[in-house]
């Protein structure tokens, strides 16, 4: 049980767990840690409880001298966290996608379209990007949590359950791989064979589904885009979202999005049902994992 601590110098200082004194550094590297899977940054986060302390002297007590800190300390008390149920929490109810492309290709909108979804089914959800630079083409990194509690994590996702890689160009580059569990899988949108991409993902031992997105784009709207086609990939590789209640929700926000254009929404909707089609038919096979 995590019991106290204070920062100094906007660093942990100590911890108290079950009863022992120990640092930062130890207590990430502990058995504890890893056997419950947190995550780095979690072990460093604490609840403080103040009654009637300003923010300058929360700032005295968490930064001042000795001194000042034993006059406040009457006043502030650290609330008792388990490991399950606050920051430091176990990973295991949530879900963790990171996406890979460039922009342009949509994949900031999938991983926003799929926490709207998940988040209309009942799910708690999270979609946020990461930019590097801003131009059209330029590489960008965007993530994804889904769970059926609460989250209190807000990081960038470095242990992915699944990664989505909407431009295999980004193979050569990028280790997309980099922190994906291997009871998970990476999809990879790509005209290649899956074998001629192994090289390319650093020995990743999970399973690999590869989509041909262009294609299915192009039979089902014209134009190349695809994020709707690898936004379905992952629904149904990672099953986070029950595949009709997600095309309903699909069809639903299509609807608000392009009420002008139906032609814009029947071709998204039958690229969504193509890659349905399509991994289901990889996994009966046995053709990607």
């Amino acid at each position: 049980m995590l019991t106290g601590s204070f920062r100094k110098r906007g660093r942990i200082w100590w911890y108290v767990v079950d009863g022992i004194r120990t640092n930062a550094v130890t207590l990430r590297e502990s058995a504890y840690c890893k056997k419950n899977r947190l995550l780095p940054f979690a072990v460093e986060a604490i609840f403080i409880c103040a009654e009637g302390i300003s923010q300058a002297g929360m700032l005295a007590f968490q930064f001042g001298a000795a001194r000042e800190r034993e006059k406040l300390a009457k006043r502030v008390s650290h609330r008792s966290l388990s490991f399950e149920r606050s920051m430091v929490i176990s990973m295991k109810n949530t879900v963790e996608i990171r996406w890979h492309g460039r922009g342009g290709q949509g994949a900031k909108t999938a991983a926003l379209l799929l926490a709207d979804a998940a988040f209309k089914v009942g799910k708690f959800v999270q979609g946020f990007p990461e930019y590097g630079p801003e131009r059209m083409g330029a590489p960008i990194t965007a993530y994804n949590r889904i769970s059926t509690e609460p989250m209190t994590v807000h990081s960038n996702i470095y242990d992915p359950d699944y990664v989505v890689v909407v431009d295999d160009g980004l193979l050569e580059s990028a280790d997309v791989t980099h922190g994906l569990k291997e009871n998970g899988a990476v999809i990879i949108n790509t005209e290649k064979e899956k074998e001629a991409l192994f090289p390319l993902l650093h020995n990743y031992k999970g399973a690999v589904y590869t989509l041909d997105a262009k294609a299915i784009s192009m039979q089902a709207l014209g134009k190349n885009y695809p994020n709707s086609p690898m936004l379905a990939a992952i629904v149904a590789v990672s099953g986070v979202i029950e595949q009709e209640e997600f095309l309903k929700e699909m069809h639903d926000s299509f609807q608000h999005k392009f009420a002008k254009k139906p032609e814009v929404i029947d071709g998204n909707m039958k690229a969504l049902e193509l890659t349905f089609a399509e991994i289901a038919k990889s996994k009966k096979g046995g053709i990607n994992p």
